[in-house]
Order: C-alpha cells, then structure tokens, then sequence
C-alpha cells in the first residue's frame, strides 16, 4: 500500500503530537507517520491535561488525539487547544467516532477510527499537513 501522498522532505519537518492513553499504541503511530509519511518528530501525551501542555511548550503542527482519556478525554482537550492554537488541526484518532459531524463542533479537522488503520491515519496526516487552505477549512475524513 502507498500514501496518496509522497514522502517529503517537508514532512520530516513537521511536529505531531500524538495524545493516547496507550504508550504501545503511541508508539505504533509514530512507527507508521514515520514509515508512510516521512514524518520523524514527535511530542506524546498520555492525556488531554498533558496533550494540552505539550502543545503550548512545544508548539506542534498537528495534534492526534484518542477520545478516551484518563484526567482530560479528547474533546475536553480539542476545546482547549483549539482556542489557544486554532491554527493547529486536531485529528481524532478513536475506537469510537462522534455522530453527525459533531467532531467538527470541537475543532477537529479529520476523524480517524482505529479500525480504519494506521495507514489511513498518515493519508489523513499528510493531507492536514499538506494543505493550503486555512484553518477551518478542515476535512472530515471518514
């Protein structure tokens, strides 16, 4: 399988964070943004509480974050982070989904459950980091 998108050198540059509960699963996602999209920098967290405090210290260009979280879930986190970086698209990455467009209502950009697969999430990834439109202008992957 290939990315709808190449591998670039521009991609090597971007900062994700990634926000699970799951250190394993963490480590999974940052093997496949690394392999299928190039990307090679990453921040964790391993809840919304500390998702938010990596964002503002380490400034990221992109945010994935799981739903369910101990302390803070995804869309207490997604609320906050997108009034303090709201140029920062949010990608839920979740075993579950968010029912008619919700998602959009807490800021994220894209929507991607986990048993659509890791490869999904880099296309998803590389298509937020890629794109020129401005913020708000986000796509609700499905």
């Amino acid at each position: 399988m290939t990315s709808a998108y190449p591998r670039s050198a521009a991609a090597m540059y971007k900062t994700v964070l990634i926000a699970d509960d799951s250190k394993l699963l963490r480590d999974i996602v940052k093997d496949s943004l690394n392999m299928w999209a190039g990307i090679d920098d990453f921040e964790e967290a391993a809840d919304g509480k500390e998702a938010i405090e990596r964002a503002m210290e380490h400034k990221p260009d992109l945010i994935i974050l799981d739903l369910e979280m101990p302390n803070m879930n995804g869309l207490e986190a997604a609320r906050i982070l997108k009034s303090v970086a709201p140029e920062v698209p949010l990608v839920l990455f979740s075993m579950h989904d968010l029912p008619g467009g919700r998602a959009s209502q807490f800021g994220f950009a894209s929507v991607v459950t986990k048993d659509q697969g890791f490869h999904r999430l880099a296309d998803c990834v590389l298509s937020l980091l890629h794109r020129d439109t401005g913020p708000g202008d986000g796509i609700l992957a499905r």
